[in-house]
C-alpha cells in the first residue's frame, strides 16, 4: 500500500511486524512494460513480473531447553543498530531503481521488532522469526530477545549483510537461564499523556530491572 507523486513512491517498513510472517512492508517492483498499451484497448491480462525486491528478508531462530526457563512465553525479537536506519517511512525514485530509498530523518529507525500475536512457550521449540528490514552491511548489530521475565541481548559477533531482495538467515539464538535476573513489570493504562514519550522516561526512571508496558491510551 503506497502513496505516489508521479514516479515518487511514499511508503514505510514497519518498526513492529508481527508472526506469521508478514510481507506486507516489503515493495516490489517491475520492469518496464514490453508493449506501450492504449488505454482504450488494454489487455485483458497485462504480464507484470514483480523480481524487483527494495529490502531484504532477515530470519532468526530462537530456542531453549532449559528448564529454568519452562513456562516461560517468547514475545518479541528485535534488531538495533547505532549507525544504520533499518526501519520507518521513505521514500523511492521509480525512474531511478539504481538509487537506494531516501529515509524520513523524523519518522525512521535503528530498529525493528517483530512480535508473536499469540506468544508461545519459549522451552521446547525452535522459534523461526522473519521480517523486512532496510538492507544494510553492519558492525554493531544486536538481537534482543524479550519473554515474559526476561530480555536477552546477544551482539553480532562479525558484521553482518543484508541485500535486496534475499533472505539473511542470522547464526541460532539458543537461551540460558544462567546468570539472568527475573525483572519486575509496570503495566500501565492513560489518557493521552500516556504516550510513548512517558513510557521511555518511566524506562529510564526504573532501569534494567523493569520492564515497562504501555497497554492502552
Amino acid at each position: 500500500s503506497t502513496s505516489g507523486d508521479g514516479y515518487m513512491i511514499s511508503n514505510e517498513i514497519a518498526n513492529i511486524q508481527h508472526m506469521p510472517f508478514d510481507g506486507t512492508s516489503d515493495f516490489m517492483y517491475t520492469d518496464p512494460v514490453a508493449n506501450q498499451y492504449d488505454e482504450r484497448n488494454m489487455p485483458t491480462d497485462m504480464k507484470l513480473a514483480f523480481a524487483h525486491h527494495l529490502f531484504g528478508i532477515v530470519e532468526v531462530n530462537v530456542n531453549s531447553t532449559d528448564d529454568k526457563l519452562k513456562g516461560e512465553k517468547i514475545l518479541s525479537v528485535t534488531l538495533s543498530s547505532e549507525s544504520t536506519v533499518l526501519s520507518g517511512a521513505y521514500t523511492f525514485d521509480l525512474a531511478k531503481t539504481g538509487v537506494a530509498p531516501k529515509f524520513d530523518a523524523n519518522r525512521s529507525y535503528n530498529n525493528v521488532t517483530v512480535e508473536y500475536r499469540y506468544p508461545k512457550e519459549l522451552v521446547g521449540g525452535n522459534h523461526v522469526f522473519q521480517f523486512i528490514a532496510n538492507s544494510f552491511t553492519v558492525s554493531d548489530l544486536t538481537l534482543t530477545v524479550k519473554t515474559t521475565h526476561y530480555t536477552f541481548t546477544k551482539k553480532a559477533g562479525a558484521a553482518v549483510s543484508l541485500k535486496a531482495g534475499e533472505v539473511t538467515v542470522l547464526p541460532t539464538v539458543t537461551i540460558s537461564g544462567t546468570g539472568v535476573k527475573r525483572k519486575k513489570v509496570l503495566s500501565y493504562f492513560g489518557d493521552s499523556i500516556a504516550c510513548k514519550a512517558l513510557q521511555d522516561y518511566l524506562q529510564g526512571l526504573l532501569g534494567e530491572d523493569w520492564d515497562v508496558y504501555m497497554n492502552g491510551i
